[in-house]
């Protein structure tokens, strides 16, 4: 049987550096098949302390019971694992990190293919349900497609509700609209790969995945930067001022930040005036993916990482070289 319960509580605001991370992509084999593999170098350094069920804790608080199949030196997501990806509509390309609490506990954090955190549905405390027709093939193939990475994690977004998908069930695609989505998608999980051996904020941060309208090629040609509503309302409060972008190099860019309202609500919030200096200066192209580090929230600041897609054949700006 799988189990979700919801329980109050701080600890998902961050993830501390001492804890172990690997993140999950997820792919198709994990959506037809209804498990999810653990990486195998952490299986290798944590798996003799995880003993099935493992405990599954998002940050709205649920706590979902997940059992552990053990086969080979390899260890998967198996039952309750499916009730887990429908409630959260886990899709193709959908980003997840997990933080090892010890004792086959988990933080899940879960980021969309903006890479963007997701909004969490809550869950009743006496959801039960039983996926007894899972298929126990265990398959390889998906198991390369993950990696340890230590970073830290912005507070959600609040929670509401959003329509299920059902994991059993392959997508039904054409063939030339999955074979784009194919190559976004591993340009996207090469991207990561570059970034993943480097970044490690010890700052609030949020990832943009690098669309046309963000480097100039959209309606009118103009440079903005969308950022995550979940970023701004914790930690921007400013409706309208200039932020700093810095490299690693010490070199700086100035760009505009605004937000706009519809009464109370957040509608939109970007980078605008002096993003499409830093967007040219640094050969930023769509597809390129970049971490903003908030480095001072006073006089706002930003260390930016970028990180390139695998379309791109420039090498990395001496400005932003991390390698």
């Amino acid at each position: 049987m799988a189990s979700s319960s919801h329980q109050q509580g701080n600890d998902h605001l961050s993830f501390k550096s001492s804890s172990p991370y690997f993140f999950k992509i997820i792919l198709q084999d994990s959506i037809q098949n209804g498990k999810l593999g653990i990486p195998r170098k952490f299986v290798k350094n944590y798996g003799n302390d995880m003993s099935s069920p493992a405990m599954l804790r998002v940050p709205s608080g649920v706590v979902w019971k997940v059992e552990l199949t053990k086969c080979d030196g390899k260890i998967w997501l198996g039952k309750g694992w499916p009730e887990f990806s429908n409630h959260y509509s886990l899709e193709l390309g959908h980003l997840l990190f997990f933080r090892y609490d010890g004792n086959s506990t988990f933080h899940v954090v879960i980021f969309d293919r903006s890479a963007s955190e997701i909004q969490y549905p809550y869950t009743s405390n006496n959801r039960r349900q039983s996926n007894e027709n899972l298929d126990q093939t265990i398959d390889e193939s998906e198991d390369d497609n993950s990696m340890q990475i230590p970073m830290n994690i912005s507070p959600s977004r609040k929670m509401r509700e959003k329509p299920k998908l059902r994991c059993s069930r392959p997508h039904k695609m054409t063939r030339s609209t999955n074979s784009a989505q194919q190559v976004r998608h591993n340009e996207r999980v090469k991207s990561l790969e570059r970034a993943s051996n480097a970044f490690k904020p010890e700052n609030p941060f949020f990832l943009a995945v690098m669309q046309p309208s963000y480097v100039g090629l959209g309606h009118g040609k103009k440079y903005r930067l969308s950022i995550p509503h979940n970023f701004v309302e914790k930690h921007l409060r400013e409706e309208h001022c200039s932020v700093t972008l810095c490299s690693k190099s010490g070199k700086t860019w100035i760009a505009t930040f605004k937000q706009t309202h519809i009464g109370k609500k957040l509608d939109n919030a970007f980078l605008q005036t002096g993003w499409g200096t830093f967007v040219r200066d640094n050969n930023v192209q769509v597809g390129d993916v970049c971490a903003f580090e908030l480095i001072n929230s006073t006089e706002i600041s930003f260390k930016v990482l970028i990180y390139k897609g695998q379309h791109s054949a420039c090498k990395f700006s001496p400005a932003i070289n991390f390698n």
